[in-house]
């Protein structure tokens, strides 16, 4: 840990940390907060938010099939279109992980074990800020701020390993970029990759945030001008770039060998999904996450700006390069906005000023005083945190249940996915061939597991072409749903009740509804129409 050289209101000599670590264990600090605020809060979501992904129900039954057989999927089990076709699937670690935690103690386990892993990143992100030399409640407002961003994407999903992987392979490759850190910690990201490639294909954007830094690493040593400098920075460099060569080659330990980067190389050029599915279209900056985003970027541009400082060419590389990854896809915001708070450290590190008014106002104000920076670095804190963690999990083995907390009702929300469609279904069975809508599909794969699905949101296994189609069906069903439901000779559909197919088989005589409810639809060919059916 470092000590800063500066205080924000006035300055003072280096603060030596405490050295009794189960004292600092115990002393409660801002980190303890903010790590309590988001757990909470991410145990609240998991009743509305944390399972509304249409992917989660075929990751639990995934996870759960390997931890019965002991054997990866090769092949697809799960569809009517696609049965029987080559499957990769990429997740299949993390699935069992998931599956494990849904035996142990159902969604509200998840939930929590979602919560922990969430909060704690936070935690560490706040941590991080403090031991630059950033002021405490800077920090803290930075990782509250980036938390709300990131909590577009906050689900109960494998992608969750990306989350972690991103930002520690940002941060201790530029702890060791700047003498830091030492090459330990580097070299550790390789056994990491091992695991994480086989939890979510997540590590690549780790291995392309190693590589950067060591290329702005090299290009930084190339501009030195002192020699025993370049030749420090060049050695530094090319372990990093050697180090994420050799992550590259790790993602080969995996099931499926080559076939795992030929699947994610189809996945990624499925251009389809940038104008129809919404965690892959470009970010809209009106958006109050995208929003967010952006003022904590430009924060941080703005102020190394002013400041000359903050910035490596390393850093500014791997910062770019995920700018831009989220203004491509929204689905990269959250780690946009870890990678800026993590820099925002750096940024604001040592910040200091003479002016009376801010002078009288931490004298007044104990959140915006020096002491608070001198307490937060002599205190790991982490007792209250625990103390948190363990009171959630002794409430949710007593069977506990607290509506308001998230406790007891964790699971899909009721009001995208029907319950009483899936009822019906399970009871009467579809009549003839049929068809799903997409936000279905996870669902029905583990809650309808007799019922093959027409479609889900693994898309490398569908293909451009097949969801193209699909989407137009869906979205403008005037001009393509009669073509696509005769094609496949469809006789029953599960809708969404907000769909624009909902609205028109409404007004088709062949069709009879046989389920609705607010959430969802359920139609059905009428016999007359199926004897003219091609």
């Amino acid at each position: 840990m470092t000590t800063p050289a500066k205080q924000l209101i006035s300055p003072g000599g280096p603060v030596t940390p405490n050295r009794g670590s189960l004292r600092r264990f115990a002393t409660p600090g801002l980190a303890d907060a903010i790590f309590l605020v988001v757990l909470l809060r991410v145990v609240q979501m998991g009743a509305t938010d944390l399972f509304n992904d249409p992917g989660t129900g075929w990751h639990l039954r995934t996870g759960l099939e390997v931890l019965a057989t002991g054997e990866v999927p090769a092949a697809d089990a799960y569809s009517a279109t696609c049965g029987s076709q080559p499957w990769v699937a990429t997740q299949w670690l993390g699935d069992v992980i998931l599956a494990l935690g849904y035996v142990l103690g159902g969604y509200t386990l998840v939930a929590m074990g979602t919560a922990v892993l969430l909060a704690g990143l936070f935690r560490w992100l706040y941590r991080a800020q403090v031991s630059c030399g950033g002021w405490p409640v800077v920090a803290a407002l930075v990782t509250l701020a980036a938390a709300c961003a990131a909590s577009i994407h906050f689900l109960a999903r494998p992608l969750l390993a990306t989350f972690v992987g991103v930002p520690l392979c940002f941060w201790w490759a530029t702890s060791y970029a700047r003498g830091q850190a030492g090459p330990v910690r580097v070299w550790l990201l390789a056994p990491l990759a091992v695991v994480w490639c086989n939890i979510h294909p997540g590590v690549l954007g780790g291995v392309a945030t190693v590589v950067l830094c060591g290329s702005g690493l090299l290009t930084q040593a190339i501009l030195t001008r002192s020699a025993a400098h370049r030749r420090q920075r060049i050695s530094r460099a090319f372990l990093l770039l050697f180090v994420g060569a050799v992550m590259g080659m790790t993602t080969l330990l995996n099931p499926y060998g080559v076939h795992w980067h030929a699947w994610i190389s189809r996945l990624m050029g499925t251009s389809v999904l940038s104008r129809y599915v919404s965690e892959w279209k470009p970010l809209h900056w009106a958006d109050a996450a995208a929003l967010v985003g952006a003022a904590l970027a430009l924060l941080a541009i703005g102020t190394a700006v002013v400041r000359r400082r903050g910035f490596t060419i390393a850093e500014g590389l791997v910062v770019s390069f995920w700018l831009f990854q989220a203004a491509q896809s929204a689905r990269h915001l959250p780690l946009m906005v870890l990678i800026v708070g993590l820099q925002l450290g750096r940024v604001l590190a040592g910040i200091r000023t003479d002016s009376p008014r801010l002078l009288a106002l931490g004298r007044r104000i104990p959140l915006f005083s020096p002491g608070i920076r001198d307490a937060e670095l002599r205190s790991a804190g982490g007792l209250v945190s625990t103390a948190g963690v363990a009171v959630l999990l002794a409430l949710v083995g007593a069977g506990v249940t607290l509506p308001a907390l998230g406790l007891g009702n964790a699971g899909p929300p009721e009001q995208r996915y029907s319950p009483g469609a899936l009822a019906y279904l399970r009871h009467h069975g579809p009549q003839g061939r049929f068809f799903n809508d997409l936000n279905y599909g996870g669902t029905l794969i583990r809650d309808v597991p007799g019922l093959p699905v027409f479609v889900d949101d693994r898309f490398g296994l569908y293909g451009e072409e097949f969801i193209e189609h699909y989407c137009r069906a869906v979205l403008e069903p005037d001009r393509h749903a009669a073509r696509l439901l005769d094609r496949w000779q469809i006789e029953t559909v599960l809708v969404g009740s907000k769909l624009p197919l909902c609205g028109w088989l409404a007004d088709q005589p062949d069709w009879t509804p046989r389920y609705q409810d607010g959430a969802a639809a359920i139609y059905a060919r009428l016999p007359e129409r199926q004897e003219h059916t091609p």
